[in-house]
Order: structure tokens, then C-alpha cells, then sequence
């Protein structure tokens, strides 16, 4: 069974690979034009050579090679080869080469070679160390940077030029928000909801609170002077303090992350540095080939096409809008199907009228004993007269 499904796993591998080579596995070579020692089937008149079943092997992974050094591991490869030669005549005798499906896939393998030998043909060892080490004193910060911390906040507007008593107010009630996520706000999803329910800032609010990590304020942070000092005064994740007074007003904050400080040296980031201008490179050179075909097959654009991709964006806008309420009559209709069914009233069978029950039959009782119940009970009312 194992070795089954490795054979059909090698099968369909080998399959997208020719196929997207777009036939670069060269089996169409008549029987004429090739020696007979070099031949190793003949399946419909087209032939299998040893070079093709080299070319085929050397595209397959290492992992794969390995295991078809012994020879009965190379005859599972050469039917392999055998069998998709048999599905390339039967797919070519239905005319699928036609198809548009195969035409966009060949199209589309096309490009990418074209991209391959264009854009990709510059190796790694033509970026200089010269050009690496100029790289890196441009963007130092991005490889040193000192320690910084991702904060969460509860926002309390205080505009300026508010009046003694509105800050008072503001300050009263920034302190009882506070005792209040003390007591219900201490985790990150208490704490949302706390910013949800009282916060004041629309641009935070949105986001739960969140504004991100920033550094020291003397370090070049963007954080205010009293507000940072806050920040790096809390000592681990999940402390909140507060409220703090800034010139937006007061802010309660929650310690989300601590990023510790990152400091890399040119020989850490080298092979990063040499595969970041490699792709820049690459991008030139992309850009450059586009220009040259710009010039060389002239592109103009119809009239009224921008008219168009409106139309086209007020439609998707429509279809997008439209989604949520055919999901929910979707979620409708299957709570009705899996609704449990109704129990049908269950009604007690009554006896006809005509009919008697029978008495139930009386326990007989010895001369001796007398049962508990027929105990006669004291009183005058049950004296004989």
C-alpha cells in the first residue's frame, strides 16, 4: 500500500513538472533520428531515450533520486514515464492541447521563463561587500534599536482651555474608571472592553486601545515626556497604572509587550543585506524591460475606461454589501432544518362507556390478624352500638 501511493505521489509530481515545462522533456523524437542503443520504449510511435530519462530524473528533488538508485526503482520511474506519454497521446487524440485551460497554463509557464532568464539571471555574488556595508550605514536604526514597549490606553479628553471645575470632573472620573478596571479590566480582553465602554479617543478606541510599541522619549520615542516615564516605569506585562495627565488628558494604560533591545552586527545581517539588494536588482532590471516594452508595442488605453472599472467597482461594492444578509437567511434556514421536530401530543386511550372495569380483587385477610388499616380508630364514633 506504501509503495503505492509513493508511486502515484512520484507520478503526479513528475506529471506537473512536465507539464509546466510546457514539454521541455524532449519525447517526441522519432524513432529514425535516435541509435537503437539509445532507446528504451517506443510507446505510439514516440520514443523514450536515456537521455530523456536522465532529463527526467534530474528533475526530481534529491530525497527522490536517492531512492531510485536500484535498478527495480528505475523501472518504476520508466513506466512512470511510460504512462504519462500514454495520457499526453490520449489528451492530444481529445484535442485538450486546444483547451483554454492548457493554453493560459502554457502562457502563464512562458512568462515565468521569460522572468527567469530576463530578471532572475543575476546571481547572488555579484552584490559587492562594498555596496552591502553601504547598505547597512543607511539603515542602521533598523538593526540597532533600543528597548520598547506595546501599550494598550483609556483615554479621558481633557481639550485645552477647559475650566477648573470640567478638569476636576474629568479627573474624578478618570479615577473611577481606573478602581473599575482594576477590578474587572486586569486581562487584555477585560481591557478592551473597557476601552470599548469608556474611552474617548476614536482613533485608539478602534483599534482596542492599541498604539503600538514606541521607545524612550529621550531616545527619539514619540510618546510625551510624562507618559513614557510611565510606560517604562511598569515592570511586566499585564500592569496597568494611571491615570496619567498629558496634554490630551488622562490615560490609563495596560503593559501589552516588552521588546527587548536588537543590536546586529554586519556579519549577522549579511546574507539578509545580500538578498534584499539582490531583489532590488531584480527589480530594476524588471522595471527596465517593462520600459522597453513599453516603447516597443505602444499601449493605449480606450476611451471611457476609467467609466468603466466604476461601473465595475459599484457592482462588487453591491455584491459585497448584499453578502452579509444572504449568509445570515443561509444561517437562518439551517437552524430551521436542524430544529428538533415536535413531539405530537400523546392523548390516554379512554374506555367506552358501556363497558365496566372490573373490581380490583380483595386481599384476604386470616380470622387471626387483622391489617393496620382495618384498625379501628378511638373515639366515640367508632364504639358499636
Amino acid at each position: 500500500m506504501r509503495r503505492r501511493y509513493t508511486s502515484l505521489c512520484l507520478y503526479l509530481f513528475l506529471f506537473v513538472v512536465m507539464f509546466a515545462l510546457g514539454g521541455c522533456l524532449k519525447l517526441d523524437k522519432k524513432r529514425g533520428n535516435v541509435a537503437r542503443k539509445d532507446i528504451l520504449a517506443i510507446v505510439g510511435g514516440r520514443v523514450i531515450t536515456i537521455n530523456d530519462f536522465k532529463q527526467a530524473m534530474r528533475y526530481q528533488t534529491p530525497y527522490f533520486r536517492s531512492r531510485y538508485i536500484p535498478l527495480s526503482h528505475k523501472k518504476v520511474f520508466l513506466r512512470q514515464l511510460v504512462r504519462f506519454e500514454l495520457l499526453k497521446l490520449e489528451a492530444k487524440r481529445r484535442k485538450l492541447d486546444t483547451h483554454p485551460v492548457v493554453k493560459q497554463t502554457v502562457t502563464e509557464s512562458m512568462i515565468k521563463l521569460l522572468l527567469r532568464r530576463v530578471v532572475q539571471r543575476l546571481k547572488t555574488f555579484q552584490v559587492s561587500e562594498k555596496e552591502m556595508r553601504m547598505h547597512y550605514k543607511k539603515h542602521l536604526q533598523r538593526y540597532h534599536k533600543p528597548e520598547r514597549r506595546h501599550v494598550r490606553q483609556i483615554v479621558i479628553r481633557v481639550p485645552d482651555g477647559s475650566t477648573r471645575p470640567f478638569w476636576s470632573t474629568k479627573r474624578q472620573l478618570a479615577y473611577q474608571i481606573f478602581e473599575q478596571v482594576q477590578q474587572h479590566g486586569k486581562t487584555r480582553k477585560g481591557f478592551v472592553r473597557m476601552v470599548n465602554k469608556y474611552s474617548e479617543d476614536q482613533y485608539s478606541r478602534k483599534r482596542g486601545g492599541d498604539i503600538g510599541a514606541d521607545k524612550r522619549s529621550e531616545l527619539g520615542g514619540k510618546w510625551e515626556r510624562t507618559f513614557s516615564d510611565a510606560v517604562f516605569q511598569m515592570k511586566k506585562v499585564g500592569d496597568i497604572t494611571g491615570p496619567i495627565l498629558t496634554s490630551w488628558g488622562f490615560h490609563i494604560i495596560r503593559l501589552e509587550r516588552i521588546l527587548p533591545p536588537v543590536n546586529k552586527t554586519f556579519a549577522d545581517v549579511k546574507a539578509e543585506l545580500r538578498e534584499e539588494l539582490v531583489k532590488r536588482k531584480q527589480k530594476v532590471l524588471y522595471d527596465d524591460l517593462m520600459a522597453k516594452l513599453y516603447k516597443k508595442h505602444p499601449v493605449k488605453m480606450a476611451k471611457g475606461w476609467k467609466e468603466k472599472l466604476q461601473v465595475f467597482r459599484k457592482a462588487y461594492e453591491k455584491a459585497k454589501s448584499d453578502a452579509p444578509a444572504k449568509r445570515s437567511a443561509v444561517k437562518k434556514r439551517v437552524v430551521v432544518k436542524r430544529s428538533a421536530p415536535k413531539k405530537k401530543p400523546t392523548t390516554r386511550r379512554t374506555q367506552p362507556a358501556h363497558k365496566t372495569s372490573r373490581p380490583a380483587p380483595q386481599r384476604k385477610v386470616s380470622p387471626t390478624t387483622r391489617p393496620a388499616t382495618s384498625r379501628p380508630a378511638s373515639g366515640p364514633a367508632s364504639r358499636p352500638l
